[in-house]
């Protein structure tokens, strides 16, 4: 596998804690992102966590630092959040 390091946003929920277990499997360098520390922590997989709000505007660059301190780098960004629906 070339993808050597990935930044997965949303990292905690179903899909994003699929996806981190199946990359790990492979090698891959993880940087974990979620708002909900307590389901980051529980994930049984390695990796560098990171537990902030997307949501905040200013969070962004936080994140992109933590993966380059971390990884020196990532491949590939994965974005599972769950999206606010308004009524």
């Amino acid at each position: 596998m070339n993808i050597k390091s990935v930044l997965i946003a949303g990292a905690s929920g179903g899909l994003g804690s699929a996806i981190a277990v199946n990359l790990a499997a492979r090698g891959a360098t993880l940087t974990l992102v979620s708002r909900n520390e307590a389901r980051l922590h529980a994930l049984d997989v390695a990796g560098h966590r990171v537990a902030l709000d997307l949501r905040d505007p200013d969070s962004g660059r936080a994140v992109i630092d933590a993966a380059i301190e971390h990884a020196g780098r990532f491949d590939v960004v994965v974005k599972c959040l769950e999206e606010e629906v308004s009524s």
